[in-house]
């Protein structure tokens, strides 16, 4: 009696079983269905996102319950791209800088597909750009914890197998910036302080010249540390994508140090010998073999006037431009602490400030004017220039500090001059524009709410009351 009784119950429960996996298949079907009409479903869907420029702000996002994919290896291919347009239509705000044509080629290879942990870092920023109050209206920011956790797993496995380790310095750079974007400090400078040693170790910052054709004539290249955890690049764009991945920590760096406070995890700029990058797409052509190698040793000691490197068709990258800048900010910053803690003296002090001062000079004069233009219509390439302005007219008011300057009147002038200067640049980026650059400028906090023009407001209350006395 009680097997017949089992017997049945069992009938029952593999009848509920059947039906609730003919329901699974039916929602699987609808929403793959509903999916394909606004996001592509294979690589081409990426392509077609990053040649056609593709609203992202305008798109339905698929379908992205937590209980429905979260625990599955890899995502669907149409949230994949989804997520992947997103972040390349938005990576330059974290200056975060790389072929993606090579990447997106790569998103098909079965020999070299890019590692999990670049995959997840990319995902998790994407969802990051969805809840900054310029993106668009859905809001993804819910599933960060589950990227999060899968790039940080994902990148123990990269380096416990040796693999990709290319990726594994991308995947961190990108995860350093994300937790210093949520004012995560100390997650992000614990993260930070091992990319940026680890990519010492690889020798990427020791990249001297844009030239990889020279690898083949050269058995020991200076620009690779021995043992090599990195192999040579094949090619231009790879040289290329590492220089940029090197310079996205320096560029965090000075984040860390200048505005939180942190020491620094790069040694000091004079023992730096990567040469600053060009457009990514000058790798990719060839033309950047035509490029001059420029390092930072070689930027701060030039007698050359910046605006005739300007007027000879041989400008700097639009990255390289926000790097000097950011720089040359770094240098008044640590010309100022020395002297306040007297580790130089006056005279040597004043000797610094006016070199320096006159190489910020000249780099402003090299600089394209600031276009005038509301911030939600401004480009890439406008918010790139106007920052590059607005961080070396910092320095300018640096170097104008009263420790240097002293009390006279004209310190004063230049100050106030300077800082109206910062004022006007500032107010390209428009109160939704949330932006390391910024931050650096006001000096406010990472993640700060405030709008924008509260800082404006509050500089030039500032400037008024300098102006009074």
């Amino acid at each position: 009696m009680t097997a017949v009784v089992l017997q049945e119950r069992v009938d029952q429960l593999e009848a509920k079983l059947e039906a609730l996996r003919s329901q699974s298949a039916s929602r699987s079907a609808s929403s793959s269905s509903s999916g394909s009409a606004t996001v592509d479903r294979t690589t081409d869907g990426v392509h077609h996102a990053l040649k056609g420029r593709i609203t992202v702000s305008t798109a339905t996002p698929p379908e992205m319950s937590i209980g429905k994919w979260s625990d599955a290896e890899s995502l669907p291919l149409n949230l994949r791209n989804f997520l992947i347009t997103i972040f390349l239509e938005n990576s330059f705000r974290i200056h975060s800088y790389f072929n993606q044509q090579r990447f997106i080629d790569r998103l098909a290879s079965t020999s070299n597909p890019p590692h999990p942990c670049l995959l997840n870092a990319i995902y998790l920023l994407a969802c990051y750009f969805t809840t900054l109050d310029h993106r668009p209206a859905y809001w993804l920011g819910e599933h960060e914890a589950v990227f999060l956790s899968r790039a940080q797993l994902a990148l123990m496995d990269s380096l416990a197998m040796s693999d990709r380790l290319m990726d594994f310095i991308q995947a961190s750079s990108l995860v350093a910036a994300y937790l210093m974007h949520r004012g995560r400090y100390l997650e992000g400078y614990h993260v930070h302080c091992g990319t940026a040693r680890f990519a010492l170790s690889c020798g990427m910052d020791r990249i001297s010249k844009h030239d990889v054709s020279s690898l083949d004539r050269d058995p020991a290249p200076s620009y690779f540390q021995q043992p090599m955890l990195l192999s040579e690049p094949e090619d231009a764009t790879e040289l290329g994508d590492r220089l940029l991945a090197f310079w996205h920590i320096y560029w965090h760096d000075k984040v860390f140090s200048i505005l939180l406070g942190f020491l620094p995890a790069l040694p000091h700029d004079d023992t730096i010998d990567s040469v600053f990058p060009r457009e990514v797409e000058e790798y990719e052509t060839g033309n950047v073999y035509l490029s001059r190698n420029e390092t930072i040793s070689s930027f701060l000691a030039r007698q050359e006037d910046e605006a005739l490197i300007f007027q000879s068709n041989r400008r700097d990258s639009l990255f390289t431009t926000q790097l000097k800048a950011v720089t040359l900010m770094d240098q008044a910053n640590r010309l100022t602490q020395k002297l306040r803690s007297r580790q130089i003296g006056l005279e040597e002090a004043a000797k610094t400030r006016k070199e320096l001062h006159n190489i910020t000079d000249n780099f402003l004069s090299s600089l394209p004017p600031i276009q005038t233009t509301q911030s939600s219509t401004a480009s890439p390439v406008d918010l790139a220039v106007a920052s590059a302005h607005s961080v070396a007219s910092c320095a300018l008011l640096e170097l104008c500090d009263p420790t240097l300057v002293g009390s006279e009147p004209q310190g004063y002038n230049d100050r106030a001059a300077h800082a109206s200067s910062i004022a006007s640049s500032l107010l390209m980026f428009g109160d939704e524009y949330e932006s390391q650059d910024t931050w650096i400028v006001t000096g406010a906090s990472i993640g700060d709410r405030q709008p924008l023009a509260h800082h404006v407001r509050r500089l030039y209350q500032s400037l008024g009351d300098l102006k009074s006395e």
